[in-house]
């Protein structure tokens, strides 16, 4: 027994060679590769499926259309600033009256202008109307024939005389017919009775208008 394990642990301390060495490498390789190859065949052989979902991406293109509404106020430039001077008028004096006079028309030198007309009720009423004058233009033929028709006044002074209040009176001085209008009524008596139709009601106040021979229609 001795014997045999002296020469067990001398066979294994007795060194390996070299080729030993490569020739166990050698041999453990082509054992793998035969195993590999070996299993491989056995093997059998693996399918593969593979499931692709294809994604499609749809693009929507939405047209907005916006609508803008911009209020703005406009402001109209102001008016520019026109100064009217108000006109100078100048007054037109009163006539004195002093002497009795006699206003005695021709018509045949009258035109009918009716001048006379104007310068009367504007100075007298302030108004050009000539249905405030006191001298009156009548027509006649169609406007063939006019006559300038005023208070004489007459010799008998008719409209004195049938003014049942004492209304119409005759200033000796100035030779006009005055009216006293607190007493007139208005009646009309002395409208009938002028021979020359001289005397007319005012527009506004129906009162007799007289004249009080100021001789401004004889001037003109």
């Amino acid at each position: 027994m001795w014997c045999g394990s002296m020469s067990e642990e001398s066979e294994k301390e007795k060194p390996v060679s070299r080729r030993e060495v490569l020739k166990m490498i050698a041999t453990g390789a082509i054992g793998l590769v035969v195993g590999a190859v070996a299993g491989y065949a056995a093997k059998p052989a693996e399918v593969v499926t593979k499931t692709v979902t294809s994604a499609t991406t749809s693009t929507v293109t939405t047209e907005v259309t916006k609508t803008a509404t911009v209020t703005e106020t406009v402001t109209p430039p102001a008016p520019p600033v026109v100064t009217v001077e108000k006109p100078i008028v100048k007054e037109v004096p009163t006539p004195e009256l002093k002497v009795a006079k006699v206003i005695a028309p021709k018509p045949e030198l009258c035109a009918g202008c009716r001048l006379c007309e104007l310068v009367c009720a504007l100075t007298w009423e302030g108004k050009t109307d000539p249905a405030y004058s006191r001298i009156r233009i009548k027509e006649f033929f169609g406007g063939l024939i006019v006559v300038p028709t005023v208070c004489i006044p007459c010799a008998d002074k008719v409209c004195v005389k049938v003014c049942p209040t004492g209304a119409l009176s005759y200033d000796s001085k100035t030779g006009a017919i005055v009216l006293d209008e607190t007493k007139c009524t208005k009646c009309g008596a002395c409208f009938d009775a002028c021979p020359a139709g001289a005397l007319a009601p005012h527009p506004d106040t129906g009162l007799p208008m007289t004249c009080n021979k100021c001789s401004l229609c004889v001037n003109i």
